[in-house]
């Protein structure tokens, strides 16, 4: 089991890391507790959220899957990595498959040389 709920020392209950940044994540993306009931196994939002509020504990199948569904690492979604912009993860993953392994060195110079022309659009902006 992942980290049951706990309580702080003012009785307020303290979501597990996971769920804090789940619901970061899910907000992000638009991605609703309903859309989740596959991912954990279960027939209904409600039950969605007894996970993400902590009253019951996801197994590590849950969590992995969980964080697969996000477009993060399992070491994201618990805490143990930063956590990357959610937001583009995933689409830049499928364009990146898209484009091909062989073409990724073209790609690199491309986003380079952006890079140094938004770095000199953005130096001549501060002159």
């Amino acid at each position: 089991m992942i980290s049951s709920m706990k309580k702080d020392t003012n009785r307020k209950a303290v979501l597990p890391q996971w769920s804090v940044r789940a619901k970061a994540i899910m907000a992000a993306q638009g991605v609703t507790q309903d859309d989740l009931k596959e991912t954990f196994g279960v027939g209904t939002r409600g039950s969605v959220g007894h996970y993400l509020s902590g009253r019951r504990e996801p197994s590590i199948e849950q969590i992995m899957r969980l964080s697969k569904r996000l477009g993060v690492t399992t070491s994201e979604l618990v805490g143990e990595m930063p956590l990357a912009d959610s937001r583009y993860t995933k689409e830049l993953s499928q364009l990146l498959q898209a484009v091909g392994e062989e073409n990724l060195p073209v790609l690199v110079a491309m986003i380079r040389a952006a890079a140094a022309e938004f770095g000199k659009e953005t130096d001549a902006g501060n002159q």
